[in-house]
């Protein structure tokens, strides 16, 4: 049991009695550095006894020449052997890394150019100014406020604006003002007219008051009447129901113009005589077509009332809503929701010709996906009803100069 390089060892019958008879021989300033169970060899394999195996680091004493008026003045450069060890181990292995970053000249680049991007974005200013609008956009943003479109359209046609168009085509004003245009004209929907081989066709023209449903109930049937005048191939059997019986004159001013175009008209005062005068007029007409009470959107009771009436007009029966392009673009949403009861198939915009601001009708129809079959833009009859198509809408826009060739060509002459 000898030391050497201050390490020793030394046995006992356990780890208290091993420290103490360690102690006795070097002293306190010892460390144990590894603790073994170990059993004799006995005699033939029997009498083995437990001891403790102790391996022990005897310390240094200390140089008393450090210290001085009984304060140890410890030298920060001197670090204990243990210390020594840990930072010697630790040292080497910053080393390796060091070596193995170095020997790679991509994972070096890549790290270089990091630190660039680190640095470039410490350096920017926190609140960074926006990049200016460009000024075609601003100016096409006025214009479709101007015109009356609503908020949500605007901010999708100018997203895609900015997000889809090129950088010359941006900086040209009127190629950029076509493209808007011709853009617009796509989100209109024009409703595809089925073709009707059972007869009569039923026909029911709903909307609120004041838009002109009687007026465009009477466009309509003329249209029908002189249908080989109007593309429709030839002329039809037409006749007229109406079931306002509360506007004063209603009746007179339908009658009046159902004997000039020389087609019947009734007046139906409940479900039951909407029913029965259907299927009398049904015999001989082709066309019929049903001019409704002007009702309030508002009105949930009313409309609903009015829907339980028209039920009597069968389950094959067109509903078309008469709206007056003169209306405010978020009334328009509103119009087409509640009217959504009578499960229209598309819409009538009546009194263009009141109006030089489209948008209201452009951006609410595509709002709700709703597609348009009709145009009326004046009292003649039936000169001012026409098919709908996006070019009548598109020239109705305040400050916009349409390419009318371009515009035809994309969207068909009419």
């Amino acid at each position: 049991m000898g030391i050497e390089n201050g390490v020793f060892t030394i046995q006992g019958a356990s780890q208290e009695e091993c420290l103490l008879r360690a102690r006795e021989l070097y002293g306190k300033n010892i460390k144990v550095v590894r603790t073994l169970d170990k059993k004799t060899n006995g005699f033939l394999g029997f009498f083995k006894k437990d001891y403790v195996e102790l391996t022990c680091y005897l310390m240094p004493d200390p140089d008393l020449s450090k210290y001085a008026f009984g304060i140890y003045n410890k030298n920060p450069a001197q670090k204990p052997p243990e210390e020594d060890l840990f930072l010697g181990e630790k040292e080497k292995i910053l080393a390796k890394s060091q070596q193995i970053t170095g020997a790679d000249p991509k994972i070096t680049q890549i790290l270089a150019e990091v630190k660039g991007l680190r640095e470039k974005l410490d350096e920017m200013p926190q609140n960074a100014p926006e990049k200016p609008e460009n000024e075609n956009i601003k100016r096409i943003e006025a214009l479709l406020e101007q015109n009356d479109f609503l908020p949500s359209f605007r901010k999708k046609m100018l997203d895609k604006l900015k997000k889809e168009t090129p950088y010359d085509t941006l900086n040209d004003y009127d190629e950029l003002e076509q493209l808007v245009l011709e853009r617009a004209g796509d989100e209109i929907r024009i409703y595809s007219e089925e073709k009707h081989y059972k007869f009569p066709r039923i026909i029911v023209i709903v909307g609120p008051t004041g838009v002109g449903k009687t007026t465009t109930v009477a466009k309509l049937a003329a249209r029908f009447v002189f249908g080989a005048d109007y593309g429709l191939g030839r002329n039809f059997n037409t006749a007229l129901i109406t079931i306002d019986q509360f506007r004063l004159g209603a009746i007179e001013q339908l009658q009046k113009f159902a004997d000039t175009i020389r087609i019947p008209c009734e007046l139906a005062r409940d479900d039951a005589d909407l029913k029965r005068t259907i299927a009398l007029m049904g015999e001989s007409a082709e066309v019929i077509i049903v001019d409704t009470v002007g009702r309030s959107p508002r009105d949930g009771a009313e409309l609903a009332y009015m829907k339980k009436m028209l039920d009597a007009c069968g389950s094959k029966a067109e509903y078309f809503l008469a709206m007056s392009a003169a209306t405010k673009a978020p009334d328009m949403v509103s119009i087409l929701k509640q009217f959504e009861i009578f499960a229209y198939s598309s819409v009538i915009i009546t009194k263009l010709d009141e109006t030089m601001r489209a948008g209201n009708v452009i951006s609410a129809l595509s709002e709700l996906g709703k597609s348009i079959a009709y145009i009326a833009d004046g009292q003649g009859v039936p000169r001012y009803l026409q098919k709908a198509n996006p070019i009548r809408l598109l020239i109705n826009l305040d400050g916009f100069e349409a390419n009318r060739d371009r515009l035809e060509k994309r969207f068909g002459v009419k």
